[in-house]
């Protein structure tokens, strides 16, 4: 990505604030993108679900010497 001019890469997981039925709560999901480089910015409410949120990570494709 970085060589063809992409500086950032984007997703959403399910933010830490969400009841879900999984045994961690996407704990162990959040932990691999940190680990893989993403940082989270911000949890952000999603519109057509009232109880869910999402949470918006970022990572550089630049390499920081």
């Amino acid at each position: 990505l970085a060589s063809q001019g992409t500086k950032f890469v984007f997703l959403l997981t399910l933010g830490p604030s969400v009841p879900d039925d999984v045994a961690d709560g996407y704990q162990g999901t959040r932990r691999f993108y940190e680990a893989v480089g993403f940082t989270p910015l911000r949890e952000l409410g999603l519109r057509d679900w009232e109880d869910e949120a999402a949470l918006l990570l970022v990572r550089s494709t630049v390499e920081v010497a």
